[in-house]
């Protein structure tokens, strides 16, 4: 099975997405699968909408490839790897992270609660 990971950053780059792509790579390729990352380069000179449009068409082209995409944030690259995969009519999983979901929760609920019992 060949694997696309869709993420804003990676390694040497220094964040969590650019850590949990790296850890998750190796860890399917231990298991045998071909994976591929796919950042952001020149996009991030963009504005947002160009920048998204551009990724789009750097992530269509590779998911000809790929049997599974995986989006590692919600908008902007998740956004670009759903429309391809929908498109393409691939299998895709989008992580939500933690931080996105406390603030959905916190906002639509008013309930203060920290991140570490969230």
């Amino acid at each position: 099975m060949r694997i696309l990971i869709a993420t804003g950053i990676t390694f040497p780059e220094v964040g969590g997405p650019s850590k949990y792509a790296k850890n998750l790579a190796e860890e399917f390729e231990k298991n045998g699968f071909k994976v591929k990352l796919l950042s952001y380069n020149f996009e991030r000179k963009l504005p947002p909408g160009i920048r998204h449009l551009f990724y789009f068409f750097r992530i269509f082209l590779r998911s000809f490839f790929s049997n599974l995409i995986i989006g590692l944030d919600i908008f902007s690259t998740g956004f670009p790897a759903v429309l391809s995969a929908k498109i393409l009519k691939k299998k895709i999983i989008l992580r939500v992270g933690g931080d996105f979901l406390w603030e959905t929760y916190v906002e639509k609920t008013g309930n203060l609660i920290t991140v570490e019992d969230f």
